[in-house]
């Protein structure tokens, strides 16, 4: 087991550095978080290792994947907030966060939501929407886009922890569409948007 762990630690770093210079570049992979870096190469590693095994469950290479949309969307609203909100009144960037007790002023929280957090507030929570669209050049891209691309992956990871299996086919269209293999992956826009490039 021992030796199966170093094997796959080798086979991520590798293919970290296969990620960097063959599909991201290295300007946007250098501007991910270095942990969504870790789990996408963490993910891809499984995923490639076990591509050719139909019975295998890849559920565990979307929860990689996941993690990373996670922290990348944290960062990018938490960042952007804090840059372009400090003039506005506390009465137009203080809210009750979705799942969350006490009141949040959005021009300093650095909390990292879960997914399905992110995404009510960014559907539901009137006060961050409102950020959004002053923190955003595009806001229509973080309040239209971005929460139908969330709801299909929490809608996959979520059940796929307790119930259901995913298969190679299904994981691929998501792979796909978050690295952006034969399209304009996700995680790329968000790290343009994070970059300012919005």
């Amino acid at each position: 087991m021992a030796e199966y762990d170093a094997s796959l630690r080798g086979e991520t770093a590798r293919i970290a550095k296969e990620l960097r210079d063959n599909l991201f570049g290295r300007e946007v992979w250098g501007a991910l978080e270095i942990s969504s870096r870790n789990f996408l190469a963490s993910g891809e590693a499984i995923f490639r290792s076990r591509k050719d095994d139909p019975r295998f469950d890849f559920s565990s290479v979307v929860m990689e994947y996941a993690k990373a949309i996670k922290v990348e969307l944290n960062v990018l609203l938490w960042r952007r907030f804090r840059v372009c909100l400090g003039d506005l009144p506390p009465k137009d960037t203080v809210t009750q966060l979705h799942n969350r007790a006490a009141k949040t002023d959005l021009k300093s929280c650095s909390e990292h939501l879960s997914l399905n957090v992110l995404l009510a507030n960014i559907k539901n929570n009137k006060e961050v929407k409102a950020c959004v669209e002053y923190a955003f050049s595009n806001p229509g891209w973080l309040l239209h886009r971005m929460p139908k691309r969330l709801r299909e992956l929490t809608d996959l990871r979520n059940p796929s922890v307790h119930k259901i299996e995913l298969s190679r086919e299904r994981v691929d269209e998501i792979r796909n569409g978050l690295l952006g293999i034969g399209c304009q992956g996700l995680l790329s826009e968000m790290v343009e948007r994070k970059m300012g490039r919005d």
